[in-house]
């Protein structure tokens, strides 16, 4: 499933990242998501996990209730019932939601990408190894990190937010013009 992104917030201020920049550094890109799957690669796992889960919570807390266990029995369950609501249905809402307040800039010294009012920067001498996704749409999104620290923060903490990306690029070439000019700047 994608969506197109229809955003109408302080994201669509062009320039954003200007009490980012240092003296001299210069914008080589800008762009935000355009076009983005809500599900992943890792959701083949994530999806029969997250029912699983939520099947044994609700027969758990069913069976708690209807036998009339003790009222801690009954609280006990209560934030597995909100963990299985998040991991089953809350994520993909957060992730649209914070996909819709983001955008990207690449300079000649770093990439910075705002969430919302939460801004993550991306040092040129500490950039990790770069992987580059396309969809069937014509999108694409890259990915920094190993593809085991991007498995491990997308499946076991359940959120592929906090891996940093470039998520749904319409122009995804000139992202990696951008980055690669930015890696053969000199300070």
């Amino acid at each position: 499933m994608f969506f197109k992104n229809r955003n109408t917030d302080s994201t669509d201020d062009v320039y954003w990242y200007r009490p980012w920049l240092g003296y001299g550094e210069q914008v080589l890109w800008q762009g935000k998501p355009e076009r983005y799957s809500l599900l992943e690669k890792s959701d083949w796992f994530m999806i029969p996990f997250s029912i699983m889960w939520g099947g044994f919570v609700v027969f758990w807390e069913v069976s708690v209730i209807l036998t009339g266990a003790p009222l801690l029995f009954k609280l006990w369950g209560i934030p597995f019932v909100c963990v299985g609501l998040y991991i089953t249905v809350g994520r993909f809402f957060r992730k649209q939601y914070c996909l819709r307040r983001t955008v990207y800039a690449v300079t000649d010294r770093r990439i910075l990408r705002k969430v919302g009012k939460r801004v993550d920067i991306l040092e040129k001498n500490a950039l990790p190894p770069m992987s580059v996704e396309y969809s069937k749409y014509g999108t694409g999104t890259i990915r920094f990190g190993t593809p085991q620290s991007q498995f491990f923060r997308r499946n076991i903490f359940l959120d592929s937010l906090d891996n940093f990306a470039l998520v749904g690029l319409s122009d995804v070439q000139q992202a990696l013009e951008a980055i690669s000019a930015m890696c053969r700047s000199s300070d």
